[in-house]
């Protein structure tokens, strides 16, 4: 079961360099800060408008609201958080040296099909044919 929970750990945080697409979280932190530029650059168009002159008070320290994120203000490039995010993770993980840029393809994402399978099948020693 700990074994299990090691490698479920080394590939999450693997996954979304190796398929080329961002965290979760960060693509979480694009789409808030995409929403809320849209709301500020047509504050009539839409309802939530008052709400953002007037913000309230934060009342509970677990819930986190949308005004008070740090990277809301500035601009926002998601190979930049990326990036940051993979170095302060890049001491925990094995061999996180061999990546230095998580934004960029590493070398053979581009592969035809089959010799993606024929690799998948050798990973896994569950190889019909070779």
């Amino acid at each position: 079961m700990f074994l299990h929970f090691l490698i479920s750990l080394f590939f999450k945080a693997w996954l979304p360099v190796l398929s080329n697409i961002a965290p979760p979280e960060v693509r979480r932190q694009q789409a808030t800060k995409k929403l809320w530029d849209k709301y500020h650059s047509l504050p009539d168009n839409f309802c939530i408008s008052r709400d953002l002159i007037n913000l309230p008070a934060t009342r509970l320290k677990s819930r986190k609201p949308l005004w008070l994120e740090s990277y809301l203000p500035e601009p926002f490039k998601v190979a930049d958080k990326w990036k940051l995010q993979w170095q302060e993770e890049g001491n925990s993980l094995f061999n996180s040296r061999l990546i230095t840029h998580p934004e960029k393809q590493v070398p053979g994402f581009d592969l035809p099909r089959n010799i993606w399978v024929k690799l998948n099948r050798l990973r896994t020693l569950i190889a019909w044919t070779l």
